[in-house]
């Protein structure tokens, strides 16, 4: 009896010895999203995927990821704006059939998290409150309108000097003097530092 109980106790032992913390899952798996999480920008432009469509002056880890531009109205009024670009050619490279550009410019009385409309940049003009974007199929050389859409800023973040959100929109493709069809953008997503100089 007692030659059981010895190996009894042996066994528990190792057993106690060998155990293993649980592990966190949700916290692994967060951490695999963080590391796969798009930089710059991606979206699916009619079901063909985009990933990593940085500024045309994007070269390296030098350059400017940001830009913000100022529109002088009138000697008393301007306007401020943060310019997302994405494309997937820098300015030296020579376009591809499928290369494209994506302009979003975000007034600064839109610098917050919230969801804003996004608006035709031709149709709508810089008027210092609306939300604009513009796509250039640069491959096709084709021209186009955005017909609506919309612009989540789920991060803007001077600390981190971080902005982060998602966005879609549908458009139209210019055809001589008419634009035609309706075309989509969807599971668009951004993250870029707010480098640029004016937040210094």
């Amino acid at each position: 009896m007692k030659k059981i109980a010895l190996i009894l106790s042996f066994i528990v032992a190792i057993v106690t010895s060998c155990t293993v913390e649980p592990n966190d899952v949700t916290a692994e798996r967060i951490q695999n999203q963080n590391l796969i999480e798009p930089t710059f920008m991606s979206g699916d432009l009619n079901n063909v995927p985009y990933v990593n469509l940085r500024p045309q002056t994007y070269t390296g880890v030098t350059s400017m990821q940001t830009e913000v531009e100022t529109y002088q109205m009138t000697p008393t009024v301007q306007y401020n704006y943060l310019l997302l670009q994405g494309s997937d050619i820098t300015l030296t490279d020579a376009p591809q059939s499928t290369s494209i550009l994506i302009d979003i410019r975000i007034p600064e009385c839109k610098w917050a998290v919230g969801t804003y409309n996004l608006s035709d940049d031709l149709t709508t003009g810089i008027n210092g409150l609306d939300c604009v974007a513009r796509l250039i199929e640069i491959g096709g050389e084709t021209k186009t309108r955005l017909v609506s859409g919309s612009l989540t800023i789920t991060e803007f973040n001077l600390a981190t000097s971080t902005i982060k959100g998602t966005f879609n929109f549908t458009y139209q493709r210019r055809n001589g003097s008419v634009y035609e069809g309706s075309y989509e953008l969807t599971n668009g997503a951004f993250k870029y530092k707010l480098d640029a100089p004016f937040f210094n």
